[in-house]
């Protein structure tokens, strides 16, 4: 537990390199790995992305840092803190995960429905959007919990399961 949570916290992409940032970043393919890059290359606007962020926290008026976290299979994922010390994560889907509209229509549905679950400690959305030209900006996370975060999702696992095994 405590190597994915360094990881998580620790391989942050320069955001001064925007190749860096559009690129697929986490691993290595054996096989076909320039395809497989070009099918996760996603390049957006990053000042786009920093405006919608500051416009869903309340109190916020500017993004003092953002950091590309290890993406999983389907997401650009950032790690983003805010003038206010807010923190929040934004989330956006990469071209082969699907049609961006269903993805992230049914991203939002899902954490809101596991939200409502008692147990399941799901983060709140605080905006989200599945046009293309806005930016998606995702839960907020605030300072106490970043260290949690490990341990929060265990607890989804687990709670998902004994669910699912219900």
């Amino acid at each position: 537990m405590s190597r994915l949570l360094r990881l998580a916290l620790s391989s942050g992409a320069d955001l001064q390199k925007p190749k860096l940032i559009f690129r697929y970043t986490t691993g290595r393919w054996l096989d076909n790995e320039a395809e497989e890059q070009q099918r996760r290359y996603l390049p957006f606007n990053i000042d786009g992305l920093k405006a919608a962020t500051v416009a869903a926290v309340k109190g916020a008026k500017s993004v003092l840092h953002m950091t590309k976290l290890p993406e999983g299979s389907y997401s650009k994922v950032f790690s983003i803190t805010l003038d206010n010390r807010q923190k929040v994560i934004g989330r956006l889907p990469t071209p082969h995960a699907g049609p961006a509209h269903l993805v992230t229509t049914s991203e939002v549905a899902t954490m809101e429905f596991a939200r409502k679950r008692p147990g399941l400690p799901v983060p709140r959305v605080l905006s989200w959007s599945s046009a293309q030209t806005s930016n998606v900006v995702w839960p907020q996370l605030s300072e106490k919990h970043r260290l949690r975060l490990i341990d929060e999702i265990i607890r989804i696992e687990k709670a998902a399961f004994y669910f699912a095994m219900m």
